[in-house]
C-alpha cells in the first residue's frame, strides 16, 4: 500500500508493522473515522472543547430521536466534510443505527 501524502492516525489507532497505521487525509475512510470519535466520545469529557462529542445515550432500548437529531447536528458542525445517511431497522426486537458516511464533493 502506498504511503498517504498528507497522512493521518487512523482510527481506532492500530498498528502497521512497528509503527501507527495511517490513512490519507480527507479520504473517506478519515472522514469515517473521525465521526466514530464524535460519536465515540461523551459531551463535556475533551477539556480543550467540552462541547465535542454527543450526550450519553445510556441504555434506551432505542436511541430516541432527539439524541439522533443530537449526533447529526454534531456532525455538521465538527465534520462539515461528512455526508450522513442513517437508515434505522428493527430485526428481530434488536434496534440498529446505521450511520453511514461519504464524503461531500
Amino acid at each position: 500500500m502506498e504511503a498517504p501524502t498528507v497522512p493521518k492516525l487512523k482510527i481506532p489507532l492500530q498498528l502497521d508493522g512497528t509503527s501507527l497505521a495511517t490513512v490519507e487525509q480527507d479520504s473517506p475512510e478519515e472522514v469515517a473515522a473521525s465521526v466514530y470519535a464524535l460519536l465515540s466520545t461523551e459531551r463535556g469529557s475533551r477539556l480543550g472543547d467540552p462541547e465535542y462529542g454527543v450526550e450519553e445515550a445510556g441504555f434506551e432500548v432505542f436511541p430516541p430521536v432527539d439524541a439522533i437529531d443530537e449526533w447529526l447536528v454534531q456532525i455538521e458542525r465538527y465534520e462539515p466534510r461528512a455526508r450522513i445517511r442513517t437508515v434505522a431497522e428493527l430485526e428481530d426486537l434488536i434496534a440498529r443505527l446505521n450511520i453511514r458516511v461519504g464524503v461531500k464533493p
